[in-house]
């Protein structure tokens, strides 16, 4: 079961962000003011690298049921929890700029 969820985490998270990436780099698809834009790409890219560092380990190991990184990975295996950090910051900087948007719309369209 582990295994399967493991998979289906990787394909979604890659898949998601990915997506999210080429549609607000390449295509300009999101319509939101610069901030937000930018905002969102770094969360983008913090998931990505979350779902590289926590998940893919995680699904070799499930996978040989035995760790095959090394003892230097196995060290460094505490830094795989940053990106979730970065995430949860960036959300909070987010909500914090979507709620400063709300109360005060007409300042912002005057700063641009």
């Amino acid at each position: 079961f582990l295994l399967v969820y493991n998979i289906l985490v990787i394909v979604m998270g890659l898949g998601g962000s990915t997506l999210v990436l080429i549609g607000s780099l390449k295509y300009r698809a999101i319509q939101m003011d610069q901030s937000s834009v930018i905002l969102l790409e770094n969360i983008a890219v913090a998931d990505l690298v979350a779902t590289v560092l926590q998940y893919v380990p995680m699904l070799v190991t499930l996978a040989a049921e035995r760790w095959l990184f090394g003892e230097f990975l196995c060290f460094c295996a505490v830094f795989r929890y940053i990106p979730f950090a970065a995430e949860a910051m960036l959300i909070a900087i987010m909500s914090c700029h979507r709620v400063r948007v709300l109360k005060m719309p007409i300042m912002l369209k005057m700063v641009k």
